[in-house]
């Protein structure tokens, strides 16, 4: 026997006045089960004798016992069980049920065994509980988007089938979904065991998710449910520009220059949507090909605001460590200067433009004249130093809609954008302007 079970019994029989009981060891034990102690004073008299003078065990006692037995089964608990996505609070996540016994009214010789047993008589199970979710959690987030279950998203992806997905990054993947109301949605399943996927999600959600623009993606709805994190976008039917510039379709169906340029400016209008239209501002961190998607008409879309940063007006900059694709970041990232500011957003859209003029990936390395080893943006800005502009078009795109001038004019924003000093670039604003007069 316990030494918590002897002592709440013997302090039961110094509250009842009677110094008589006694506890007896294991193999005295005979009283009815569940019960395991036998009592050398009737508890209560027989059901057909009359009580007799001795003073029964107070209530009190009885209620002791009971409020035992319910300390033990109420910590029987186990981690939630998946459930609803809504928000609960953790005091409700128990895998069991709170155990009520039934009111009985047998005769008074079985009630209190049949009480305790009653204590763990089965229960009816109650609907499972939702995961937690923190109450500011979402506090931030746009009140106009759906909140949408796992449940629904499994069942418009096939279970997150292998060949519903359609893009993939370091945090988790895309995949195209058909809802239950038959809209075509893009949903974007972040890995839930990456502390990055978690941080991707909440940027997301407090910058995308909280502005609208013709030139940004939208996010339609979110997921949360249990360490999942899903985001829900419309569903573009032309999929990245980095596909058409790089992939099979960029030689079967390589873009016409004025098309090229079409999505360049809408970039263009969105950036300047971010850096002067939004309060606070936000810098987006992450402009490359990738990243820009395509609507049936070719119109440029910025999407994937994972690395984005806001940036309040009285603020120049946010203080951050170095983020961004190879190949797109500014050389001040070089020099160990990691505050994101706008200028770092410009320089990336300087190298997409090289990149969408030239039909090349700016990571790579092209051969100079000389025989040295340059990088795509280093090259095609000695081009322009040299008047040579044409010669940095992507020779699969035929020349016939392609004017010398507006090549010219093109190039020259993508120079400036390019600059090494982040103090000489232009702001979003004048690109979108000198972009509109070449």
């Amino acid at each position: 026997m316990a030494n918590e079970e002897r002592i709440l019994m013997e302090f039961g029989a110094k509250l009842s006045g009677n110094d008589n009981v006694q506890v007896k060891d294991n193999e005295s034990r005979n009283f009815p089960p569940p019960l395991t102690v036998q009592w050398h004073l009737p508890l209560l008299p027989p059901y057909n004798q009359k009580p007799s003078h001795q003073t029964p065990i107070p209530i009190l006692l009885l209620l002791l016992l009971l409020l035992l037995l319910r300390k033990d089964s109420d910590s029987c608990h186990g981690p939630p069980l998946p459930g609803p996505d809504r928000h609960r609070s953790r005091l409700v996540n128990s895998r069991f049920p709170r155990l009520h016994p039934p009111p009985l009214s047998l005769p008074p010789p079985l009630e209190i065994p049949i009480l305790v047993t009653a204590a763990f008589a089965p229960h009816p199970a109650s609907p499972a509980p939702a995961p937690f979710v923190a109450a500011d959690e979402t506090a931030s987030f746009d009140p106009s988007l759906d909140h949408m279950s796992l449940n629904d998203l499994a069942a418009a992806t096939k279970g997150f089938a292998a060949d519903a997905i359609i893009g993939d990054g370091s945090f988790g993947f895309v995949y195209k979904a058909r809802l239950s109301s038959g809209a075509i949605v893009a949903v974007k399943r972040l890995s839930p065991d990456a502390f990055h996927g978690l941080r991707e999600f909440r940027a997301e959600m407090e910058t995308l998710g909280c502005v609208r623009h013709p030139k940004l993606a939208r996010i339609l709805g979110y997921c949360i449910s249990g360490a999942d994190r899903l985001l829900i976008y419309e569903f573009l039917e032309r999929g990245s520009l980095d596909h058409w510039l790089h992939e099979s379709d960029s030689v079967s169906f390589p873009l016409p220059w004025p098309i090229r340029v079409q999505i360049v400016r809408g970039v263009a209008a969105g950036l300047a949507f971010l850096h002067e239209g939004c309060q606070p501002r936000i810098i987006h961190r992450d402009i490359k090909s990738s990243n820009v998607l395509l609507d049936a008409d070719f119109g440029a879309r910025i999407a994937d605001f994972g690395l984005a940063r806001r940036v309040d007006a009285s603020r120049t900059h946010v203080s951050t460590q170095v983020a961004g694709t190879m190949g797109y970041m500014p050389p001040e990232y070089k020099a160990g200067l990691t505050a994101a500011t706008v200028a770092v957003d410009v320089y990336s859209f300087g190298v997409l433009m090289v990149e969408v003029a030239a039909g090349e990936r700016p990571n790579l390395l092209r051969r100079g004249e000389d025989g040295k080893e340059v990088s795509l943006v280093a090259w095609a800005r000695r081009m322009v130093e040299e008047g040579r502009e044409m010669e940095v078009l992507d020779g699969k795109m035929g020349k016939e809609e392609v004017r010398e001038e507006e090549v010219k004019g093109y190039f020259k924003v993508a120079y400036k954008c390019t600059d090494e000093s982040s103090r000489k670039r232009p702001t979003m604003g004048e690109v979108v302007s000198l972009l509109d007069h070449i």
